[in-house]
């Protein structure tokens, strides 16, 4: 039979691993677990926490030192246990401890374990929550990706608007990256807004983009006063090229581009050779000064002699040249 003392003088040794094999000479191996559970808790209460862990341990209960550790609000230990004895769980424990914590209040310790987690759009997501943009951009910018940052910059000067978004991004040194970025997401107003207040220098730019936006969606008319105030006269008639809307590209390369006259010229003389309308075509290109063009098409399409009365009358020195 166990004598009583012979537990508690091997409880008391200080050689654990020892008095251990020898007490599982005397009990079972659930009868010293209990033993040692019991001894752990006392040690506990006492507040000998690293020897309450240690028999914890020995006996293969990590989870009550876990338990211990975490009442205790000491989540050092907490995670090094949990790394050891549960490293699948680690990530999962980060994010409970974070979500307690922000539900506590305590944002700075919150963001620690959301991080430790590798969860940075949580951290960020509870600053913004919040209301506190200043650390929600600071987490963004430390740890999510540079698009990451400069969106929650937009959107917290966006949410202000005026001189207040102005001097945010100044500060932040992002006034010009946050005008493309406006720009880039078709928010062309907030764009608009915070050049004409603090860099009118990217007015030209801005317009571009507005116009190439509003030419994709099919507002040619609109898109060509954009195009004008970016100083891009040209783009206007090859839009209205494009879609042969030859009246209006005549008329915006006379006001506003010459040279680009003949571009609309030559663009309808094509037009018309596709479409067989051989001396309205030449006419085209007559008018815009291009004789060798017309004269090239004619040859192009077999038209031998109307090619050659074109060189004859008005390229008279290439004449032998393109008999050969």
């Amino acid at each position: 039979m166990v004598k009583m003392s012979q537990i508690f003088s091997l409880l008391l040794c200080t050689q654990r691993p020892t008095c251990m094999k020898l007490l599982t000479r005397l009990m079972t191996q659930e009868e010293v677990a209990v033993i040692y559970i019991s001894q752990a808790q006392e040690l506990e209460a006492q507040g000998q926490y690293k020897e309450a862990e240690r028999l914890y341990i020995t006996v293969e209960e990590p989870d009550l030192a876990i338990n211990m550790y975490k009442k205790l609000r000491q989540y050092e230990n907490m995670i090094r246990l949990v790394a050891i004895h549960h490293e699948d769980l680690l990530a999962d424990t980060h994010l409970h401890l974070a979500k307690e914590l922000e539900g506590e209040g305590q944002l700075r310790q919150a963001e620690h374990h959301f991080l430790e987690a590798r969860d940075w759009k949580a951290a960020f997501n509870m600053y913004r929550n919040q209301g506190l943009r200043e650390e929600a951009y600071r987490v963004a910018k430390q740890h999510g990706s540079q698009n990451a940052s400069k969106q929650v910059a937009y959107l917290w000067a966006k949410s202000l608007g005026g001189d207040s978004a102005v001097k945010l991004l100044q500060k932040f040194g992002l006034l010009e990256s946050t005008i493309d970025y406006a720009a880039e997401n078709c928010a062309f107003e907030f764009a608009f807004d915070l050049s004409r207040t603090a860099m009118k220098s990217k007015l030209p730019d801005i317009h571009l983009k507005y116009a190439m936006f509003l030419e994709d969606e099919g507002k040619f008319s609109e898109a060509e006063k954009e195009f004008i105030k970016a100083g891009k006269s040209k783009e206007v008639v090859l839009m209205y090229v494009h879609n042969q809307d030859w009246d209006s590209a005549q008329r915006v390369a006379e006001e506003n581009d010459p040279d680009s006259v003949t571009d609309v010229l030559v663009g309808q003389a094509r037009v018309a050779f596709d479409k067989k309308e051989f001396q309205r075509a030449e006419t085209f290109l007559l008018r815009a000064q291009r004789p060798e063009l017309a004269a090239r098409y004619y040859k192009e399409a077999a038209m031998w002699t109307d090619a050659l009365r074109v060189v004859k009358e008005y390229l008279p020195h290439r004449v032998r040249i393109f008999s050969i």
